[in-house]
């Protein structure tokens, strides 16, 4: 099942240093980003500044 499916849907991007990312992160560049949060079940963390480091409001 791909992250994002099922009962836990969701994903969040967090910027590299929030507090609230989990073991399950990866590195990821800002086009792979901006991809992402592109899609409805991604947003941007609202704790950390991820939104703005990539240019989202």
């Amino acid at each position: 099942m791909p992250i994002g499916a099922g009962p836990r849907a969701g994903v969040l991007v967090h910027s590299a240093d929030c507090r609230l990312a989990s073991g399950r992160t990866r590195p990821a560049t800002q086009e792979q980003v901006l991809d992402a949060l592109r899609q409805p079940q991604v947003e941007a963390c609202s704790i950390c500044p991820a939104a703005h480091e990539f240019g989202v409001t």
